[in-house]
């Protein structure tokens, strides 16, 4: 598992796998736990912020979800110029 951890790509992938099976046995919290490890420690992967976000609200944690969706979209904004959002996630 230490070889795994150290190569992003192979984590994406075990990231994903536990987004898209919505049903695993404690998927949710396997999700968030994969997340927190580098190289996604740092909270600037927003494909890993929006599959966080998911396992936040399969945990019943709303709050949280909205944070980290807000969080993503910080990310994804400056590749996209012609858009400018006036509003926030969490302010719904």
């Amino acid at each position: 598992m230490d070889e795994v951890i150290a190569h992003a790509k192979t984590l994406h992938v075990l990231v994903h796998g536990l987004w898209f099976g919505q049903n695993l046995d404690q998927g949710a919290e396997r999700l968030l736990l994969l997340g927190s490890q580098p190289p996604f420690d740092n909270g600037k992967d927003p494909t890993v912020l929006f599959r966080m976000a998911s396992a936040q609200r399969r945990l019943g944690r709303f709050d949280q979800a909205l944070t980290a969706i807000d969080r993503a979209w910080t990310f994804y904004l400056p590749a996209m110029p012609w858009c400018t959002p006036t509003w926030s996630v969490s302010a719904c």
